[in-house]
């Protein structure tokens, strides 16, 4: 045995593995097992798309890839003109959200929603999407506040009409309190 069988050996015996050379079954079963032998089944070399597919199942990434596909391919789905006045937003809860440049858009669109969805569930089964919500522009509010309607509102619209209409009567010289409470000079 050489110095270098026995370095080899020594390493072998201190860093765990087996002192003792296999035998040719032994070696064979593990060739067998291992797969590391060229041109055996299985060894060929894989499309990358196919790994990267594997690799999103595996992760459990399939739904959110293939609900940003639903996302980034709007245009196809519902068409280019179609497209140019929505925007998909978001998916979430089996609902895709789509903004529309205008109500005429959005009702439109309301109308062909069977469609799209039907198109959506063929082309990205993993989507998820189950309906499609369209929201017509951000228009503003003209409320004047969270109490509109409320009794605390109305009281201090009232209270405000009742100063406006003291300063009207004391303009005119009248006082607005009741002759027993006014003071006399």
């Amino acid at each position: 045995m050489t110095e270098a069988s026995r370095v080899y050996q020594h390493f072998r015996e201190v860093f765990g593995g087996e002192s003792r050379p296999r035998s040719a079954r032994a070696r064979n079963r593990a060739k067998e097992i291992s797969g590391s032998e060229p041109f055996t089944p299985g060894r060929d070399p894989k499309p990358l798309g196919d790994a990267i597919a594997g690799l999103t199942n595996q992760l459990g990434w399939s739904g959110p890839m293939s609900q940003h596909e639903v996302l980034a391919s709007w245009g196809e789905i519902a068409g280019e003109e179609t497209a140019k006045h929505s925007e998909p937003i978001a998916i979430e809860g089996g609902v895709l959200q789509v903004r529309c440049e205008s109500t005429a858009w959005a009702t439109q669109l309301r109308l062909m929603r069977t469609q799209l969805v039907t198109e959506i569930v063929a082309r990205f089964p993993g989507a998820g999407v189950e309906t499609i919500r369209f929201q017509g522009p951000d228009a503003p509010t003209w409320k004047r506040g969270p109490q509109i309607g409320s009794r605390a509102w109305s009281t201090r619209y009232l209270r405000l009409i009742g100063q406006n209409r003291s300063i009207r009567l004391l303009h005119r010289g009248r006082s607005a309190l009741p002759a027993s409470e006014r003071l006399s000079v």
